[in-house]
């Protein structure tokens, strides 16, 4: 059966069909990693500060539940837009961030825990910001962008699961933890 003109599909409306779904989708994955993880009042009001010297870390740490980590490395990944540049399903951001949390807390370490590695995320974010690396708007290059990522990753990640003990003291104390 021969089919007349105004049955067959143009490829206008093709066209419009396949940018409709593109829409959605981006749509759809916005609102996805939108849904995350939400942010209580008092995290807000002291995450204003995090482009500052002065970002008080443990005052993030007493508003979040112990949770410092989280947010400041969830904060940075949204704000530079890392989470959709890389596609990264926002619950596999937080089961990551959540595993660090965990390293940080095995040893009870008053030093090197989980505020300290979002001190160094935060510290490591300051220092990109104010030397023009990064700017507040977002990363220009796909490049930076990798590069901003792989701070973040490395700063947060520092010492999880340290035990703090130098090398030199366990050999000393015969201790092999």
């Amino acid at each position: 059966m021969l089919r007349r003109n105004e049955d067959k599909p143009r490829f206008r409306s093709i066209v419009h069909a396949v940018q409709a779904g593109i829409f959605v989708e981006r749509m759809y994955r916005r609102t996805s990693n939108i849904v995350g993880l939400s942010y209580p009042q008092d995290v807000i009001t002291v995450l204003k500060h995090v482009d500052m010297w002065s970002f008080d870390v443990f005052a993030l740490n007493d508003a979040s539940g112990d949770h410092a980590l989280k947010f400041v490395f969830y904060e940075l990944f949204t704000r530079y837009d890392l989470i959709n540049r890389f596609k990264v399903p926002v619950c596999v951001l937080i089961s990551f961030v959540d595993s660090l949390e965990v390293g940080y807390s095995k040893h009870k370490n008053p030093y090197h825990n989980l505020t300290h590695a979002a001190d160094v995320t935060q510290t490591i974010h300051y220092l990109l910001l104010k030397t023009g690396m990064v700017v507040r708007s977002g990363l220009g290059k796909s490049t930076m962008q990798y590069a901003f990522q792989k701070c973040l990753q490395t700063s947060s990640v520092d010492l999880t699961g340290h035990s703090s003990q130098l090398s030199y003291l366990k050999i000393q104390s015969g201790r092999d933890e």
